[in-house]
């Protein structure tokens, strides 16, 4: 056992000493260890095994040579790990080369074999560091999760008996960040105090301050972790891989209920009761394949633009007369979700026929929600000198002409030939006002509009309450971040893409993505909307959201 003090750059606050092991010694203390823990912590069931109530926290250190370095003999940059730290049981663990950390690993891992046992290893940024861990530990190809093909949930090793999980996921912040919001202040993680530029091999002596500073953050992470399960009630098994799925829990437990029948009160089973319509309500909100893309098509996201006239230009701003101010919507899409009786609340019913004329969209448009893709020809603006916001964007239109056309900044001024623009009933009022054009629907689709259920308005209605009642009041700034990220949240939640791109793990661990086909898009669809899956949120919600809040934004 070693121990390193506090070095002087370190604030006082800080652990003023650090044990651990290191080498040989450390791979005998993790074999006592591991029996220890297998006796003291609770198992939980887990995939057909028992996962351990306790985990690991891991973390490396890498130099990198450039492609001018003279031990690179490469014309590519070159990273290796020099330094591996692993923190269990409250013990800590260092480890300087490859072959130890892959003994050390093996150890863990024929002891789980041995127990049919899972133990959980956090790593924040776990992207990162699987390009390292797929050459040096034996990972199940089928046990990457991977959300992108360089974004990494979780991935397994050792047959799934080690899960190493994404901490940045789950928290959806820096490790200093995690720690200062969960951590007391003697487990805080400092600022970067490791010189980058400077190559370290894994022989190198390090300092005591390197050393320090490393352990630090598996410590950090490790307490942080801890406190936020604390926080939240949740387990190893509960506890959700991202930082999102705290929100999807909540919203989904106020609009499903526990999903079962067993109500024995009166209250309980109005309650189910509540749940059942809303299962059924969101059946009713099903997508096809066409018009899940169109829906695709028309989504947009904020309304972010500069008037073409002044940008650029220094304005003058006298005293007496101020001439530049600006309007603030607080939490405009929360406040969508919550007030708007806008939102598709029904089966999307095609309507391309009854779309013959400008009157027929208008009257759609005020009496139903729509959605419409349709070609426009020769558009233009009807009055381009005094439009300072022009309206279709240049990216969400296919142009089926070469002709150049006049844009603003992205947006389209004029337009010669046709063009296909898919957007919402909600915004055609905005589009009328601005463009004039030869206008021909080629598919459109409507259905009742309303407001969203009262139990996912008022799951959103109490967060944005205590954001609000919250904001600057001492002692309560954990609860007003949590209820801040959750309210900003279930937008994101809404627009989550149903039809996911296709990972592809090769044999090397490497990651490749592709687009889904038709087929597989309409297998992701049914998959979705099958009772066993619970999903709750209809993705049209999402892109109705942006559109109401732009075509606010688009009064003033």
């Amino acid at each position: 056992m070693k121990i390193i003090r506090r070095p002087d750059s370190i604030p006082v606050e800080r652990l003023e000493e650090i044990e651990y092991l290191e080498g040989s010694e450390a791979l005998e203390k993790i074999k006592q260890l591991l029996e220890y823990a297998y006796t003291v912590y609770d198992h939980i069931r887990y995939h057909k095994k028992e996962l351990l109530a306790e985990y690991m926290t891991i973390d490396t250190e890498t130099s990198t040579l450039t492609p001018d370095a003279a031990e690179n003999p490469t014309d590519d940059y070159i990273a290796f790990d020099y330094l591996y730290q692993v923190r269990f049981a409250g013990v800590n663990f260092i480890l300087r080369t490859r072959f130890d950390f892959r003994s050390f690993f093996d150890i863990i891992g024929d002891f789980c074999k041995q127990h049919d046992l899972v133990i959980v290893g956090y790593v924040h940024n776990l992207s990162f560091e699987y390009a390292f861990f797929r050459t040096q530990l034996p990972l199940d190809k089928d046990g990457v999760f991977a959300l992108q093909s360089r974004r990494i949930g979780k991935c397994s090793a050792y047959d799934g008996c080690i899960e190493l999980r994404c901490s940045y996921l789950l928290s959806n912040m820096s490790l200093e960040k995690f720690a200062q919001n969960y951590a007391a202040p003697e487990y805080q993680k400092d600022k970067e105090l490791i010189d980058y530029e400077v190559i370290r091999w894994p022989w190198d002596p390090l300092t005591d301050e390197i050393l320090y500073y490393s352990l630090m953050d598996v410590i950090a992470l490790d307490y942080s972790i801890r406190a936020l399960m604390e926080r939240e009630g949740d387990n190893l098994k509960t506890i959700p891989m991202t930082n999102t799925g705290y929100v999807r829990r909540a919203c989904r437990r106020a609009c499903l209920g526990t999903n079962t029948k067993h109500y024995r009160s009166e209250a309980e089973k109005a309650a189910y009761r509540k749940f059942y319509l809303y299962r059924r309500m969101f059946t009713k909100t099903q997508l096809s394949y066409n018009q899940y893309k169109l829906l695709c098509d028309a989504f947009r996201g904020g309304n972010t633009h500069a008037n073409r006239f002044f940008a650029g230009r220094i304005l003058p701003d006298p005293e007496d007369e101020p001439i530049i101010g600006h309007v603030d919507f607080a939490s405009s899409y929360p406040a969508q979700l919550i007030c708007s009786d806008e939102f598709p609340m029904g089966r999307l019913m095609e309507c391309t026929n009854s779309l013959r004329t400008i009157e027929d969209i208008d009257r759609y448009s005020k009496d139903y929600w729509l959605v419409i893709k349709a070609v426009f020809v020769d558009a233009h603006l009807k009055n381009p000198y005094r439009t300072k916001c022009p309206y279709i964007p240049v990216d969400k239109v296919k142009r089926q002409t070469n002709k150049p056309g006049t844009y603003d900044n992205g947006r389209i001024i004029e337009q010669p030939g046709g063009m296909i623009y898919c957007f919402l009933g909600i915004e055609w009022p905005i589009i009328k006002a601005q463009y004039t054009a030869k206008i021909k629907v080629i598919e459109a689709y409507y259905c009742p509009k309303g407001r969203l259920p009262l139990q996912l308005r008022q799951a959103c209605f109490d967060w944005y309450e205590a954001k609000t009642r919250l904001k600057g009041v001492s002692g309560s700034e954990y609860e007003y971040m949590k209820s801040k990220n959750r309210v900003n949240s279930v937008y994101g939640m809404m627009v989550e893409h149903i039809i996911k791109d296709i990972m592809l793990v090769q044999d090397d661990l490497t990651i490749k993505s592709r687009k889904a086909t038709q087929e597989e898009g309409e297998e992701q669809l049914e998959d979705f909307y099958t009772p066993m899956k619970q999903k709750f949120l209809a993705f049209q919600w999402g892109v109705t959201i942006t559109a109401l809040a732009r075509a606010e934004h688009m009064r003033l």
